[in-house]
């Protein structure tokens, strides 16, 4: 029973790192509090899934000029993201809510993307959320495309028959249960490589770029060029969803 118990001890002093409150990850913002408050669950699995469905559906997928340089509140704000600021968001409301949380960074396949980013390099940045309940870190970004963009795009997948684009993965869901991984763009299947690289787990998003050489870094020119790339990107999912729909 002892042993239980400092196990139990341990465990939580491992994991306060990961209830830390950060610029980006502001959980105590009078917003995210409001929300965290509304969707608290009678239990933290409940909570989760509350939050999640939050995120995934008065978020809708897209990207701000500001690109990945968002605190949690400022996406709630603006209710737009994609995957790093999404993420951000979800992690905030989870750690506000007392639920140890992190991002975790990988490359994923740039034809997640495809048409509404047209890259040459074959790989881009990509954040998931983990989240620890019940004693097991899941793995979730079942939340990254809203709704009605992840219906329109799982029948214009279907019709093509391609693996992945329009922000998703053909295998993709966009529920999450609270028990097990969820994914709707890092799905990783026998039908196309969806990674080369896990940059593993950082502070933040801020942190990640901070501390990484990436190629999607806001510094030198991109800082001006990257943001007009984004309104056409964005204005692109936009487009689509009026038009699918």
């Amino acid at each position: 029973m002892i042993a239980t118990t400092l196990e139990a001890q341990s465990n939580l002093e491992e994991h306060k790192v990961f209830l830390e409150e950060t610029a980006y990850l502001n959980f105590s913002h009078p917003g995210l509090q409001k929300v965290v408050a509304e969707l608290r669950g009678k239990t933290d699995t409940q909570t989760a899934v509350n939050l999640h469905n939050f995120v995934r559906d008065e978020v809708r997928f897209g990207w701000r000029p500001a690109f990945y340089a968002m605190s949690a509140s400022e996406v709630l704000r603006t209710g737009v993201g994609y995957c790093n600021t999404k993420s951000t968001l979800f992690v905030a409301l989870l750690r506000g809510a007392g639920i140890p949380a992190r991002q975790r960074f990988v490359s994923i396949n740039a034809d997640i993307l495809k048409p509404f980013i047209k890259l040459r390099q074959p790989y881009v940045d990509h954040s998931y959320t983990e989240v620890l309940l019940d004693g097991r870190w899941l793995r979730v970004d079942s939340y990254i495309p809203d709704p009605d963009l992840f219906r329109l795009a799982s029948m214009r997948l279907t019709e093509e028959r391609s693996v992945m684009g329009y922000g998703i993965h053909r295998l993709g869901v966009n529920e999450w249960n609270g028990r097990t991984d969820a994914f709707a763009q890092f799905v990783e299947s026998g039908m196309a490589k969806i990674t080369n690289q896990d940059y593993g787990v950082f502070r933040d998003t801020a942190a990640f770029y901070a501390e990484t050489e990436r190629g999607e870094k806001l510094s030198g020119s991109r800082r001006f060029t990257l943001p007009v790339g984004i309104r056409f990107a964005d204005a692109a999912v936009r487009r689509f969803v009026s038009k699918a729909g």
